[in-house]
């Protein structure tokens, strides 16, 4: 048997197009990791019916690649646009090797293994997005494991592809794809694909201005290699009672992992309302068969104010499918769009909490017969928690992924350990655990508390102070806002005793010689945040005629003379230097972390 075959590709069209929203927007999360990085790779296996030989495989292999333009996408970057060229004739090598079964419990297992090596390779972007292995037993061919680019396909799209690999190996035809990523992307140009951005940008837009610029609002703790570390929970306790909580409150389990994340991550950071981006399949009635990446991050506001759980489940099951209706845009617009609210609260907007539901069908996970409490807490006995990895750089401060094993959900939560270390992982696992298990049978009121769901609190020094937008450092704010002055001016930062309602509530105060206006000012101080959440803006600044003589007397600013006053907020001002494209924070990152 050959150790490897050509699968060819002849006379399909050939097109070139501007890349779809989705492939940009992943495109932008690949150059954030490095374009070296193979972590948004995907795969999948599939047996081999006992009927296939090689040759059946390979054609079955050749119709895939001839049906599913996506598979024969090369992409290019270029006069700062990506741009996709779709190949309409090519080969592709496909490995064929012995399936080595030593040290798995199944070949099964044995073929998964292999398939994510294959998912550690660099897929580079001027080939095409696949790479294919067939593994055999006994001289005919076993399994085949595919490994997708994420330019490629999403989860949705690699789903649709081995769906399509199956049928065609049991000699069978699936109806040809209606739409591929060019045509989705002509779409996107049209008026009707701006009118879908538009809408959804509206959306995210109102959003925003009602949520704190972040909820990790506090001094980042050491860290050591790597930094951003992966902890996954195995619970069946889980699985029984976030349908039984489902069915009781009438809504998705989805919705209460979703509020007893935003509530555990509220008790811990200090903050009553919660946003949380959602990983949105995006697959409406046109998009339901694309085989594409159209996945997007959508927004959802958790409001965790005093209440019963059953309410904030509620709100937020109704704010997620909002959420889940707006989440396909153009990325660039999304980030201006973002750039700007950056500049007028001046904090970095940063949610920096994803969830991601991946389970398949999780309507069926709805038992007739809910289970009881007694059989949730046994259950809860036999959960498990264990370390999964790790990485230098990601662009999440909580990155929640909620999956099926087996009989258990699998809950793996990725956190930067600068904002949560590891042993606060655990709890914050745990504490997920707990609130699903007592909304199965009960409404917990008195129970929302940190000391109750067993999640500690971060604590936060004499010098912090809450205003409209949340905490900030105001030692550290002074101190960033003397650094920017020039020489010979004195400045003082304080709380307004009586704030308006947004914005961070702080009053910005300088006396010296005039160097640039207030609106110079207010761009330099948050251009100079970089990535920090622990200090904000001015939501109002003041230029005296002099300073006192203690700088930190508020009352003693308050009688200078006033030269000029305002929020140093232009109506239309530049958001250059605020980028929140991830492929373009990449080097802060890496510059910030050098420094450390």
């Amino acid at each position: 048997m050959p150790n490897s075959l050509l699968v060819r590709v002849t006379d399909e069209r050939t097109v070139e197009a501007e890349a779809t929203w989705g492939q940009r927007a992943i495109w932008s999360c690949i150059q954030f990791m490095g374009e070296h990085d193979p972590y948004f790779n995907a795969g999948r296996v599939l047996p081999v019916p006992q009927r296939c030989g090689l040759t059946d495989v390979a054609d079955a292999l050749g119709e895939l690649l001839r049906r599913h333009e996506t598979l024969r996408t090369v992409f290019e970057f270029a006069d700062s646009t990506l741009r996709q060229t779709v190949q309409g004739s090519g080969e592709l090598p496909v490995v064929v090797e012995p399936l080595s079964t030593a040290g798995h419990a199944s070949a099964d297992a044995a073929a998964w293994t292999r398939m994510y090596q294959l998912a550690g390779l660099v897929l580079p972007v001027h080939e095409w997005p696949v790479r294919i292995a067939v593994l055999t037993e006994a001289d005919r061919p076993r399994f085949v494991a595919v490994v997708f680019s994420h330019l490629a396909v999403d989860h949705t799209g690699a789903e649709l592809v081995m769906a399509d690999l199956a049928e065609l190996l049991a000699g069978r035809r699936p109806p040809l794809p209606e739409r591929q990523p060019v045509d989705q992307a002509a779409y996107e140009r049209s008026e009707a694909g701006h009118a879908t951005s538009e809408t959804a940008l509206r959306h995210w837009a109102r959003t925003l201005r009602n949520i704190p610029a972040s909820i990790f609002d506090y001094r980042t703790h050491d860290i050591g290699s790597p930094r951003f570390r992966r902890t996954i929970m195995y619970s069946e306790a889980v699985t029984a009672a976030a349908a039984a909580a489902a069915v009781r409150l009438r809504v998705t389990s989805s919705a209460v992992l979703l509020a007893a994340q935003a509530l555990v991550l509220g008790r811990y950071t200090g903050h009553d309302i919660v946003p949380v981006q959602l990983i949105c399949a995006n697959r409406d009635a046109e998009r339901e068969r694309l085989v594409a990446t159209v996945a997007g991050d959508g927004i959802v506001r958790v409001d965790l104010a005093e209440d019963s759980f059953a309410r904030i489940v509620r709100r937020t099951f109704l704010a997620g499918v909002g959420a889940y209706r707006f989440g396909y845009y153009d990325p660039e617009a999304a980030w201006r769009m973002r750039a700007a609210e950056h500049l007028a609260r001046g904090a970095v907007l940063g949610i920096g909490v994803y969830f991601n539901d991946v389970r398949d069908g999780v309507a069926s996970a709805v038992p007739t017969d809910p289970a009881d409490e007694r059989t949730i807490r046994r259950l809860a006995a036999g959960t498990r928690i264990e370390p999964a990895g790790g990485w230098d750089l990601m662009d999440a401060r909580v990155f929640l992924t909620v999956a099926t094993a087996g009989a258990a959900t699998r809950l793996s939560m990725l956190c930067d350990t600068a904002y949560v270390p590891t042993e606060d992982v655990v709890a914050l696992l745990h504490g997920i655990e707990r609130v699903v298990i007592a909304a199965a049978t009960d409404d917990p009121t008195a129970e929302l508390t940190s000391e109750a769901i067993g999640v500690p609190s971060v604590v936060r020094g004499p010098d912090w102070v809450r205003g409209p937008d949340g905490w900030v450092d105001l030692a550290g704010t002074r101190a960033l806002w003397r650094d920017l002055l020039p020489d010979a001016t004195v400045g003082g930062v304080f709380l307004a005793e009586d704030p308006a309602p947004t914005g961070s509530g702080l009053v910005g105060y300088l006396a010296g010689p005039p160097d640039g206006d207030l609106h110079d000012l207010h761009e330099a101080f948050v251009a100079a945040l970089g990535e920090r959440t622990d200090v904000r803006a001015p939501s109002r600044y003041v230029r005296c005629a002099h300073g006192p003589d203690d700088p930190d007397d508020r009352l003693a600013w308050e009688k200078c003379p006033v030269l000029a006053e305002g929020t140093g907020r232009r109506a239309d001002g530049p958001t250059d230097r605020l980028s929140v494209d991830p492929a373009v924070r990449r080097a802060a990152w890496v510059a910030a972390d050098d420094g450390r």
